[in-house]
């Protein structure tokens, strides 16, 4: 007689047998494998191109050309969020770029994503990994959780949701934008609620419909939020019955995503009109569309080259990540099967969206409206960020297929099979067609030719043993059972194999290493500033982890008064702004930069202190008084150039009563011609002003007649004690921005811009204790607006919660 199993067992069993566990588990193993050398203790992060590209880490390693945002962006990003929050702080602002910067208002903080809880407990480099870990089998039990709503076998919802959640898509974004799919894994639990609702009319899934597209807007990409939003709407119009109360309870939906999430929303709109997005020509997006011949990389991921082998050949349009179209060689034949033989109207719906994404996506008439249309945040950034979209679409439909193989015994696969054969034969024989008609032609394309046939071995042999699979199961019910596991196995493989063709694990000792000449400037800086001028300088935002202050800055939130002033050293004429990058401009030879009095009173007036440059152009700067105070005794090149006549973070000229601008410069206070103090920023005219005209590089602002001392200094609270005889301007140069206050002795008094973007305020004569201090309504009043939006849905939440079980409860009695 068999013994019973143990408790432990059935527990066990009983466990895998619950709903969606092991699918999970099968996600989780994949992921596992993926990401396997960070739990060897490699970091997710592209560090040899980083070391390789700038000559001040001196070395040169073998690298892939991927992930250029994630160390020169997103890496400092997350690494300044985690030291405020380990340090108990709210990260509100960041001194160390931009001549200071909002953080908190900046959408890809992330700041309220219920991730960013691990990073008070991980170091930076093992937060950075878990966050690049987990997007890829949520997202994929979560189409697995959607596509299982729609009635489908559990075989087919796994395979949409590994056809979504390990997409080329998902994986190309995340290992070059580390929060993208953390935002879109969202939109198939956001559909999932929406067929809950319109399948049940609770209204319990309208408020968890709210809470997770909150999550989603949380997540840090509000642009994947927008294109979720519009194609819930779509769906719910299309899959709920038509009332005036379901389409109010769904928009109520959406009005509640906007009150939960005020706490980020409302900052970042504020920082969204007065940044540089809100500047710029839209039609300067145009170069990122993609060319119609992109859409070939739909059956072979790397037909024109890929970045991560060094042979991209694609030409015109958005980078490799923003054009990838692939989504799996078994996917893509289910899927255009099911549509072919479809009589799904769902299927109808996924080829509309499949259809007006690529419209979007393609450089089109449609997709130039957009920008013309000037919608926000969507006409500000790159289109092909809908992608997600089509992929995701595809991945039901390719579900549907599988579904449809699985229980019809017919050919009609044969015909799909045909058609992308031959599509694959024009593949092949337009370069093989180059090669052999180099000499007449096709001389200068042989080696592309070369890349896509290359490139086409793995596609087309997933596509040759998948096609005989196929046939071969149409009329034989062993094999068919068989042949869908056989297809998946191998769609995991190409998974397998396309992450580890473009992901990069590195060593932990070559993230943002120590060089003894940046030590140097970390220990003498005090609150002055650096720069770099080594030919391949230093720029974005690389010297956040090694805090120090740099009047440099890459991030698309940024601020537009600050890019303006930096913009007016460059082209003196025009302000030429940059979408994401606010730099001074100065790729010149020392006598270039050093020996223009405008140059030289840019880098005195930003506070710049330290120049880290080459030992060979001592001579050079030693001619414009500069000193050597560090030079690398070892192989390194570097140096360390002190300036001279470099101004102070803070410091006092005359103030006058009823002082008024004049813009041809007639005014002058103390050599600076004119000093431009305005209340508000946005009443300034920039185009119109001369900005410190004049201004002698060695001028002394207090001419012995002030004192300032900066007593302490914080990102969001700064404490200085001035004393002069006279009134006086003080100006900090740090940036203003909406919600900085000052206090002169306790009394909270004017705030002022000075120079078109720093802080200043009017100070009397005497000794006085001033405090500049952040403190936005905007912030407050979004928080409040959160917190009661989270209770009240809560409550409601419980409420309907509550009444469910005492309903059930006399219906028993």
């Amino acid at each position: 007689m068999p013994k019973p199993p143990s408790a432990t067992k059935t527990q066990v069993s009983n466990i895998l047998n619950r709903p969606f566990v092991r699918p999970l588990l099968f996600y989780l193993a994949l992921n596992v494998i993926i990401f396997l050398p960070i739990f060897k203790g490699k970091i997710n992060l592209n560090t040899h191109l980083l070391i390789s590209s700038y000559s001040v880490f001196d070395q040169l390693l073998p690298s892939k050309a991927t992930s250029w945002d994630q160390f020169r962006f997103f890496y400092p990003q997350i690494s300044y969020t985690q030291t405020q929050l380990k340090a108990f702080q709210v990260p509100y602002w960041n001194p160390y770029i931009y001549a200071g910067t909002p953080h908190f208002a900046n959408f890809q903080s992330a700041l309220f994503y219920p991730l960013t809880v691990f990073a008070l407990f991980l170091s930076t480099y093992s937060y950075w990994n878990f966050l690049r870990f987990t997007p890829y089998f949520l997202g994929a039990i979560f189409t697995y959780i959607y596509i299982r709503n729609l009635k489908l076998s559990n075989l087919a919802a796994f395979f949409g949701g590994l056809t979504f959640g390990f997409s080329p898509l998902m994986l190309t974004w995340g290992e070059e934008i580390v929060i993208l799919p953390h935002s879109i894994i969202w939109l198939p639990l956001v559909l999932y609620f929406v067929d809950k609702f319109a399948e049940s009319k609770k209204f319990k899934y309208i408020l968890i419909l709210a809470l997770v597209q909150s999550l989603q807007i949380f997540s840090g990409f509000v642009q994947s939020y927008i294109y979720t939003v519009i194609v819930a709407g779509l769906y719910f119009f299309y899959r709920a019955p038509k009332s005036f109360k379901m389409v109010t309870a769904f928009f109520g939906s959406v009005f509640l995503t906007f009150a939960i999430s005020a706490i980020q929303l409302l900052p970042s709109m504020q920082l969204y009109i007065l940044s540089a997005r809100n500047a710029y020509k839209p039609t300067d997006l145009y170069h990122f569309l993609l060319p119609v011949s992109q859409l070939i990389t739909f059956f072979a991921p790397d037909y024109f080259g890929n970045p991560a082998t060094m042979n991209s050949i694609g030409g015109k349009g958005a980078t490799y990540y923003e054009g990838v179209f692939f989504f799996g060689i078994a996917a893509l034949i289910f899927s255009l099967y099911a549509i072919w033989h479809h009589k799904n109207k769902l299927i109808s719906f996924y080829l509309i969206t499949i259809i007006i994404t690529l419209l979007l996506t393609i450089n089109s008439y449609f997709s130039r409206l957009q920008f013309s249309l000037q919608i926000p945040f969507l006409s500000s950034t790159i289109p092909n960020r809908a992608l997600f979209i089509t992929t995701f679409s595809f991945a039901v439909i390719s579900a549907f297929g599988l579904e449809f193989f699985m229980k019809k015994r017919s050919a009609a696969i044969k015909p799909v099979i045909i058609f992308m054969t031959f599509l694959y034969s024009l593949f092949i024989i337009s370069p093989a067609m180059s090669l052999i008609f180099k000499a007449l032609y096709y001389a200068d394309k042989s080696a592309n030719a070369l890349i896509s046939l290359r490139n086409l071995v793995v596609p087309m042999t997933l596509f040759f043993i998948t096609s005989l699979a196929l046939i071969f199961s149409q009329k034989n019910d062993r094999l068919k059972k068989f042949a869908p596991y056989l297809i998946i196995g191998l769609a995991i493989i190409h998974v397998y194999l396309f992450a580890s063709k473009y992901f990069t694990f590195t060593e932990q000792k070559f993230l943002y290493p120590k060089i003894k000449a940046l030590e140097y400037i970390q220990s003498n800086q005090g609150l002055y500033r650096s720069w770099t001028m080594t030919g391949d300088r230093l720029l974005n935002n690389i010297f956040v982890p090694y805090k120090i202050n740099y009047p440099e800055g890459y991030d698309p939130a940024n601020i537009n008064s600050y890019l303006q002033f930096t913009s007016y050293f460059r082209e003196p004429n025009e302000a030429n702004l940059q979408r994401t990058v606010a730099e001074l401009g100065m790729r010149y030879s020392v006598d270039q930069t050093l020996g223009d009095n405008s140059k030289l009173r840019l880098l005195n007036i930003l506070g710049i202190k330290y120049i880290l440059g080459n030992k060979s152009a001592k001579e050079e700067f030693e001619k414009y008084n500069f000193k050597t105070v560090f030079a690398d005794q070892g192989d390194s090149a570097l140096a360390v150039y002190e300036n001279p006549q470099v101004l102070p973070r803070a410091y006092m000229v005359s103030s006058y009563e009823n002082f008024a601008i004049n813009k041809k410069g007639e005014d002058t206070l103390d050599g600076l011609k004119p000093i431009f103090i305005r209340m508000r920023a946005e009443n300034f005219d920039y185009k119109d002003s001369v900005i410190l005209e004049n201004q002698t590089p060695n001028f002394n602002p207090t001419k012995g007649e002030a004192v300032v001392q900066i007593v302490n200094y914080g990102p969001t609270n700064i404490e200085i004690r001035t004393k002069s005889q006279n009134p006086k301007i003080l100006i900090l140069t740090d940036n203003y921005y909406p919600g900085w206050r000052v206090s002169i002795d306790g009394k909270e008094t004017q705030l002022l811009v000075a120079n078109h973007t720093f802080k200043a305020v009017s100070v009397s004569k005497g000794d006085h204790e001033i405090k500049f201090y952040f403190k936005n309504n905007v912030y407050k009043f979004g928080a409040y607006i959160s917190a009661i939006s989270l209770l009240f849905t809560f409550l409601l939440l419980l409420f309907t919660g509550t009444r469910k079980n005492s309903d059930k409860s006399i219906k028993q009695k």
